[in-house]
């Protein structure tokens, strides 16, 4: 196992450098390590670093395709979500960071592995759910979707991902109530493809890696998550969408409380 680069590229003539995310070299699979401790924060930085390494991979290794394996070197979090702070305060934040990121992975040719070793909140679920397939820490983490608990606005792609893969249903458990899914109730639902470690992610890139270099793998995926691609392409477009839905039911609300109140 041998370091292929770390992320974010320097400028040239820069000499210090920051190591957010670790790309590694491994028999079967390539490794992109999130490190950026202690919770993994996708702060515009990360996020910038995060869709640099996914490129260079691409141009630097092209001519060798390996599965991607994406984890994190904190082993309490695979990543606790957004810098929410951040992401409030800078415009056009979803478009330019966390929109840029998905679009990235829908878009990326490689057959692709989330090993989610700790725990996996709100936009690192998103994260994760853009990756092919999943293994989940057994022993320790959670897949939660925890916006409703601090009552934030999920829209557009920020939910698609997860009701377009797996229906209304488990779409409402995992937006609408929060629920805190361990490995075992993930496996259940079909939310992920195995629950282990290390041994289950390399027993599952050397089966993928047949796929690999298959030049249609890529347009399959865009073909199957298209609607979630082009929310990513037009996050602000579909808020707005979302935003006059809101005010329609308020309009629509009124007028029936008018008519309830001419007959009291």
């Amino acid at each position: 196992m041998s370091v292929i680069e770390t992320f974010p590229l320097p400028q040239k003539g820069q000499s210090e450098r920051q190591q957010l995310l670790i790309l590694t070299d491994k028999p079967d699979y390539y490794l992109l390590e999130f490190n950026s401790a202690p919770e993994n924060r996708l702060s515009k930085d990360f996020i910038d670093a995060f869709v640099e390494a996914l490129y260079y991979l691409l141009l630097k290794k092209g001519d060798s395709p390996k599965p991607l394996v994406t984890s994190s070197t904190t082993p309490k979090f695979y990543s606790n979500g957004l810098n929410w702070e951040q992401a409030k305060s800078t415009p056009e934040f979803f478009h330019r960071y966390l929109g840029r990121l998905q679009r990235a992975f829908i878009e990326f040719p490689w057959p692709t592995i989330a090993h989610v070793n700790g725990h996996a909140f709100a936009g690192a679920f998103i994260v994760a759910n853009h990756h092919d397939f999943k293994v989940m820490n057994p022993n320790k983490g959670w897949l939660c979707m925890n916006e409703i608990s601090f009552d934030a606005s999920l829209q557009a792609c920020l939910m698609s991902v997860h009701s377009h893969q797996y229906g209304p249903r488990l779409a409402r458990k995992i937006c609408m109530t929060g629920h805190r899914f361990t490995a075992a109730e993930a496996l259940k639902e079909g939310l992920i493809d195995a629950a282990g470690g290390w041994p289950e992610v390399d027993e599952l890139a050397k089966k993928i890696k047949p796929l690999v270099g298959k030049y249609n793998y890529r347009q399959m995926r865009m073909a199957i998550f298209a609607p979630v691609l082009e929310q990513t392409k037009n996050f602000y477009h579909y808020a707005r969408l979302d935003k006059a839905a809101q005010n329609e039911a308020d309009d629509f609300r009124r007028e029936r409380e008018e008519e309830i109140k001419a007959k009291l």
